[in-house]
């Protein structure tokens, strides 16, 4: 099912929305692993993602949200799309290169892109792209 959106801030809630709601059902309803509900949550979400401003926002949140979870195999996978859309190749950039929103959202990505930047440099050594 893909969604009408009308812009970037509509792609950023509601995939903000979207990401913890399906992990946690397929987490919860489904009793899938957490490897195993990150997947069926990016598979369910990045049809949604077409354009390549909205698999920024996708990847960025739900790399960003298994971040937080301590979902590392997930977070691996999901660092790796997000860096392939990105075209400055540095994470803390995805702010400047989503100017069409507005800065509340913006304020929200640069969190997130600091949380990733923390989780891969405490589990996985400092990458030089990230900052």
């Amino acid at each position: 099912m893909i969604l009408p959106f009308e812009n970037l801030n509509n792609i950023y809630e509601e995939f903000k929305y979207l990401v913890e709601h399906v992990y946690t059902i397929c987490l919860e309803e489904e009793g899938n692993s957490p490897t195993q509900a990150a997947g069926r949550t990016l598979s369910e979400l990045q049809p949604m993602a077409d354009s390549e401003d909205s698999k920024k926002i996708l990847y960025l949140l739900m790399t960003s949200y298994f971040a937080l979870q301590d979902n590392q195999e997930a977070f691996q996978v999901l660092y790796k799309k997000l860096k392939t859309v990105m075209e400055s190749g540095s994470i803390i950039q995805l702010r400047n290169e989503l100017n069409s929103m507005n800065e509340t959202n913006k304020l929200e990505i640069e969190s997130n892109s600091k949380v990733i930047i923390k989780y891969y440099d405490q589990n996985f050594g400092n990458d030089r792209s990230t900052g």
